[in-house]
């Protein structure tokens, strides 16, 4: 049983697209992998935003980025 069944929820199918609403998406692999390295240290959470959004700016030729929890708090 997993993590959203003991909570008694059932998993739903998603025909839409990448929403927030229904979880945002799948993730792969090395993304998990890179979370559960992550998940090992404690940071500053601002110097980490700050980091990630400039290194994010370089790899998409951008002159600024910025991160956020998900595309609704992207709106707001």
């Amino acid at each position: 049983m997993g993590v959203y069944e003991r909570l008694g929820l059932r998993p739903i199918i998603n025909a839409n697209a990448t929403l927030t609403v229904l979880g945002g998406s799948l993730m792969p692999e090395p993304v998990l992998d890179a979370m559960r390295e992550a998940a090992g240290s404690f940071v500053d959470i601002h110097e980490l935003q700050h980091a990630v959004s400039a290194r994010i700016a370089e790899l998409t030729h951008n002159e600024a980025a910025f991160v956020c929890s998900g595309a609704a708090r992207a709106w707001s």
